[in-house]
């Protein structure tokens, strides 16, 4: 069993566990009407599920690896400082971008940039994905949570 990714899901699975338990504490709310507990029991309970996909799948790899094929790591040896360095500057621009472009034109951008470059998807696929993730986004957030995001300069 690779014993990096079965600690990292449990150790999300405590996290989740305990932000579930220490959300317990307030009001949970409706859909319509939210409370202060619906956010933080919604999404633990989000990464305890993860958590133990996460655990299932290091064990299942573990299993199914005894005399076969080395195990296969997300980010190669060679390309890991180059992935790590772009992820990390995607969520710096999206977060610098966002309030100039809005929330629409950013979404779009930071999903076109992470499926093109580090997904290694080719443009249409990136195109596609990139455009119903921002649509959907767009429904949770805007119209489904009613959540008021800065337009931008494009005023959408």
């Amino acid at each position: 069993m690779e014993k990096s990714d079965f600690f990292s899901g449990f150790t999300l699975l405590i996290f989740g566990v305990t932000i579930f338990i220490g959300s317990m504490s307030y009001p949970f709310g409706e859909i319509d009407n939210p409370g202060a507990g619906f956010v933080p029991r919604i999404a633990s309970l989000i990464l305890i599920i993860i958590s133990l996909f996460i655990m299932i799948i290091a064990y299942k790899k573990h299993m199914g690896r005894k005399g076969g094929a080395p195990y296969k790591t997300f980010f190669s040896t060679r390309g890991a400082p180059k992935r790590i360095i772009l992820a990390l500057a995607s969520l710096l621009a999206y977060r610098l971008l966002f309030p100039t472009l809005g929330f629409m034109p950013t979404t779009f951008l930071f999903f076109l940039f992470v499926t093109r470059s580090l997904g290694d998807f080719k443009w249409r696929i990136s195109f596609i994905f990139s455009f119903s993730s921002t649509i959907m986004a767009y429904l949770l957030f805007q119209v489904f949570l009613k959540i008021q995001v800065p337009p931008g300069i494009f005023k959408i």
